[in-house]
């Protein structure tokens, strides 16, 4: 069963003599309600709600199920639920599939962490400094079970100037580079690291991916973490028996959220993550948070996915005080989430149109001052659409300066029409 667009909705009311942003999910379907019940239960016991909304599933819901949980890359954490239900409640069709991915993502993970092992020992020992991001290093921080998380590859953020030393260490290691394409000559890493903030490889025997990441976006105005300085904070982690250095617990939480933020938190992955950090994060883990988003810019990013998350789980997030978040979330991107999130085939669209195309107009939104008036927005949103131009890339004076153009060209087309 999939969702088309237009019966997706949304109720979102903001008030004009306060800045509280409310906002309730669409009723969505009971496969849709069975993920987020999914995701809300703890990994090592089973949510005395799983049970009553497995009974209401039919076959089809199922079928839904498997389809949502492949689409949102929560496959593992469906399984290991799946498998606390009884016998008569699950068909076996189903419970075989989830349990065949389940072991899957067990031995993967164990493949995973060895590799980390490995890599971390050979950067050590070519004295180049690293630090772990993302994947394992998320799953063994934040979650009681670490093997009910995905994992799909491996992400380490080097200092930029040792980026040519460490590609070396992993082609010596069997590794390929994959993306980009070609090797880039010396004399060019410098023009490589300008509009990249990475390089992936893979290993065509073991089939793993590596991702070597010197900065933490694209955008070198977004996210601008000094590597030294975050290296010297870094905490410590033992994965697969080896110390490996993970960002700080602060400095970790604001990542993950501008990451899912920074994609749309177009998967349901990404709000599983953010509902087990919000589970241990602390008021001084807050206020720290608080005040880094101040300094990078991020309070939307943060502030819209922290409402995003109350709205999809139905109920009150931990202990976040989101009423110091609400005024920056963004009503529009809000809007537009919450239609991927119940979309079951995901991009709604073929691969080779990237779901960005499709989310620009709220992302711009997220980006703009309130004061815009509705038909400025439109214009803006029409030449960025036209002419492709990606808004999160472009410092603040570039903005305005491509609204201020987009608004000249349209008085200019709509002037010729008349004449």
């Amino acid at each position: 069963m999939f969702y088309r667009d237009d019966t997706i909705y949304c109720d979102v009311q903001m008030s004009k003599k306060t800045p509280r942003l409310e906002f309730s999910f669409p009723n969505n379907s009971n496969a849709f309600q069975f993920i987020v019940g999914v995701i809300k239960n703890v990994e090592t016991e089973l949510d005395q709600d799983i049970p009553v909304l497995a009974e209401a599933l039919t076959q089809q819901d199922w079928d839904e199920v498997a389809c949502l949980a492949k689409r949102h890359r929560i496959e593992a954490q469906v399984g290991a639920t799946v498998a606390m239900l009884s016998n008569d409640i699950v068909p076996e069709h189903i419970r075989s599939n989830f349990s065949k991915i389940y072991r899957k993502n067990v031995f993967y993970g164990m493949q995973l962490r060895a590799e980390i092992h490995g890599l971390s020992k050979k950067l050590s020992e070519a004295k180049l400094d690293h630090i772990l991001l993302k994947g394992p290093a998320v799953s063994s921080r934040f979650y009681k079970n670490p093997n009910q998380r995905t994992e799909i590859d491996i992400d380490f953020w080097i200092d930029q100037q040792d980026f040519l030393k460490t590609r070396e260490l992993l082609f010596s290691s069997g590794y390929r580079q994959l993306y980009p394409e070609f090797i880039e000559q010396e004399r060019c890493v410098g023009m490589l690291k300008s509009v990249q903030n990475s390089v992936t490889f893979g290993h065509p025997d073991i089939k793993i991916c590596v991702d070597l990441h010197w900065r933490m976006h694209r955008n070198q105005a977004l996210l601008d973490l000094d590597f030294k300085h975050e290296m010297s904070s870094a905490s410590i982690m033992s994965i697969a028996g080896r110390d490996v250095k993970i960002l700080s617990q602060v400095a970790h939480i604001h990542y993950l959220i501008c990451h899912g933020a920074k994609h749309a938190w177009f998967r349901m992955k990404w709000l599983a993550d953010l509902q087990r950090i919000c589970a241990v994060m602390t008021d001084k883990e807050e206020q720290a948070l608080y005040d880094m988003s101040v300094q990078h810019g991020t309070l939307r990013m943060i502030g819209t996915s922290l409402v995003l998350l109350e709205a999809v789980l139905g109920d009150q997030i931990a202990d976040i005080n989101l009423d110091r978040w609400r005024p920056y979330a963004d009503k529009p991107l809000l809007k537009y989430i919450s239609s991927q999130l119940l979309s079951a085939n995901g991009y709604t669209a073929s691969h080779t149109v990237s779901w960005m195309h499709k989310a620009r107009g709220p992302l711009f939104f997220w980006r703009l001052k309130r004061g815009f008036s509705y038909k400025s927005r439109v214009v803006y949103m029409t030449l960025v659409k036209v002419h492709h131009i990606d808004i999160l890339q472009l410092s603040a004076h570039w903005k305005w300066a491509y609204c201020i153009m987009g608004l000249w060209f349209e008085f200019a087309r709509v002037f010729m029409k008349r004449n």
